[in-house]
């Protein structure tokens, strides 16, 4: 669709305007002059009626030859009709040929008010012809009608139209020039604008121009100018921030890739070349050209589905990820961490980021603390184990012994005894953090794990006179895919810690709940509680919540540790709820058909299908 200029709408519409103004000008007069020209032909029958009427005397003769003669000298025709209409004189016409005017407009009127007035078009002069008549019952000839044709109108349109014409011509000529003048002062500051604004479209902020003209154009420049100068301060500024931002992201040493709603990546930092697969350039490219991993795509899509971060740690050689970048690599395969996090934000356009770190050195260093750990606790376990034997013989004999060395004996037994429970369990914690541990899984009923680790706890329980119930819903379902020793072993450090920290003469719950894929056993205590602050942290190894009140309970420090570890190495976990100086809850949830098994099974079944 086609835009009129700014110039040919105000010509178009000063045109339709004048010609509005002409053609009112033109109906208006011709009009009025009509009007004042009927009123002044009335106002001239009116004296002639009145004249008429003193000389309607003497022989009827004589009257109509001084009528004539009136009306051929004052150009009217004079009508002389009888009370009934019929017509007794006529100037122009033979009496006795003209039908009866009692029906007249004019001579009804002049019957009911005296005077009547009306107008007709002449059908042979093409005219229009007033009437006027006027009613008198005393009078010889009642009705007295006298007409004129207004030839002057005829006349006057003539001269009117002869001088129309040249001074609508002039007129538009007038009109024309003062619209060309107006127009040009309008549209040329309006031009200099859209120069100005053209520049600015073409990014050139700096361009300035004066423009004269009406106030409005004037401020509108002026605005432009400002907004061009705030906009380009906008811009230095966000070159800048942009500037400094890549410049901060460049220098990070973890790997930064921005994907829009496409997956396509559109920013890649520095270090991100050198942490993926060389493909050339990154930007511009689907995130599945550059990760050649099914386990991290399926991360990242369904991070962009649930609108939560995830991440995955895993292997890489090359272009290879996983299992098979551990075979090929042959020991030079790096350990990466793909952290991918949404972005909730309505008016971007990117969707997620992917932070890329390379977790070779930590991973290399955590193996080695474990295998420092490992070590240390094989080579301490011997001669403290020899010590706590050796002690416990020297006490066991019937040899006299001082009270001293009685009692310094006793502390030897003891702290032996402690050390050889921290070795044991860190042989424990080393054997379930080294990943290599083959746990022996067996099919058992959980109802006989769980006597079992109440019953190696049941001593404990008496010393304070606790009481341990055991309640066990889905009994029909009691078989476990489990290692039972390492589930046991969770159980009871789970039931030796509430121990501990309960209150003598309390109560313990283990509530145990078998469902189809997973096992949750409950420990449930009335005792001293957690802080809010603390529960994140006590299934640390060595972490305390009450010191004093640990060390004097006894205990390693390692038992929630290796719960939690016996949990991941079963494909569950273990969570606690605690409110202080009302008890604890843990709860063990662990994969009843065994993560592995469960995996083998979904494979068998999804072939079957």
């Amino acid at each position: 669709m086609k835009i009129e200029s700014l110039r040919n709408q105000i010509i178009s519409l000063i045109s339709f305007i004048v010609a509005i103004i002409l053609f009112s000008t033109i109906i208006i007069s011709q009009f009025t002059y009509l009007s004042s020209l009927k009123r002044h032909t009335y106002q001239t029958l009116t004296s002639h009626n009145e004249y008429i009427q003193t000389i309607l005397k003497g022989d009827r003769d004589s009257l109509f030859r001084t009528l004539d003669t009136y009306s051929s000298l004052h150009s009217i025709r004079i009508t002389l009709l009888e009370r009934d209409g019929r017509v007794a004189y006529d100037s122009d016409f033979d009496a006795m040929l003209l039908e009866n005017h009692l029906f007249r407009e004019e001579v009804q009127t002049s019957l009911q008010a005296g005077t009547g007035m009306s107008e007709r078009q002449s059908g042979t002069q093409g005219v229009l012809v007033l009437y006027l008549s006027q009613f008198d019952p005393l009078s010889i000839y009642p009705i007295i009608r006298t007409s004129t044709p207004l030839n002057q109108l005829k006349e006057y349109r003539a001269r009117f139209n002869k001088l129309l014409y040249p001074n609508i011509l002039i007129l538009i000529i007038i009109v024309s020039f003062l619209t060309i003048v107006s127009i040009r002062k309008i549209t040329n500051p309006l031009k200099n604008v859209n120069r100005l604004i053209q520049q600015y479209a073409k990014g050139n902020l700096q361009a300035k121009m004066s423009v004269t003209g009406p106030s409005e154009l004037t401020d509108l420049a002026f605005t432009l100018t400002n907004m061009a100068t705030q906009l380009r301060g906008t811009i230095d500024e966000l070159s800048a921030s942009r500037v400094m931002i890549e410049t901060m992201i460049n220098s990070v040493s973890q790997g930064l890739l921005l994907l829009d709603d496409s997956m396509i990546v559109q920013i890649a930092n520095t270090p991100s070349y050198t942490l993926l697969p060389s493909i050339g350039i990154i930007e511009g490219h689907p995130i599945a050209q550059i990760i050649n991993s099914i386990e991290v795509l399926e991360i990242i899509h369904e991070c962009k589905t649930t609108k939560t971060p995830k991440e995955i740690i895993i292997d890489q050689f090359s272009h290879l990820y996983g299992e098979t970048a551990r075979i090929v690599g042959k020991g030079n395969a790096r350990t990466i961490k793909f952290a991918i996090d949404p972005i909730n934000h309505e008016s971007s356009s990117m969707a997620l980021v992917i932070t890329i770190t390379d977790m070779s050195e930590i991973v290399k260093l955590e193996q080695m603390r474990k295998d420092f750990v490992a070590n240390v606790s094989h080579e301490l376990k011997t001669p403290i184990t020899a010590i706590a034997g050796f002690s416990q013989t020297l006490l066991e004999e019937e040899t006299q012994l001082s009270p001293t060395q009685q009692k310094f004996l006793t502390i030897i037994h003891r702290q032996g005894q402690n050390m050889l429970n921290i070795v044991q369990d860190l042989l424990l914690l080393s054997s379930l953090e080294q990943d290599k541990m083959n746990l022996s899984r067996t099919w058992v009923d959980i109802d006989n794990v769980i006597e079992q680790s109440i019953a190696s706890c049941k001593y404990r329980g008496e010393e304070k006179e606790i009481t341990i119930e055991s309640i066990i819903e889905n009994k029909e379902s009691l078989p476990v895919f489990i290692h039972p020793i390492l589930i046991s072993q969770a159980i009871t450090n789970l039931l030796t810690n509430a121990i501990a920290y309960s209150p003598v003469k309390s109560s313990i719950r283990v509530e145990t709940t078998v469902e189809e894929d997973e096992v949750s056993i409950k420990v449930i205590d009335t005792g001293y509680g957690i802080p809010q602050g603390e529960k994140e942290r006590i299934f640390e190894r060595f972490y305390r919540v009450d010191t004093a009140r640990s060390r004097s309970q006894g205990g390693t420090g390692l038992g929630l540790s290796i719960v939690k570890h016996i949990a991941h190495a079963h494909h569950g976990k273990v969570s606690v709820s605690s409110v202080v100086d009302k008890g604890s809850t843990f709860t063990l949830t662990i994969d009843r058909k065994g993560g592995e098994f469960s995996n083998f099974q979904k494979s068998r079944e999804s072939i079957m299908d």
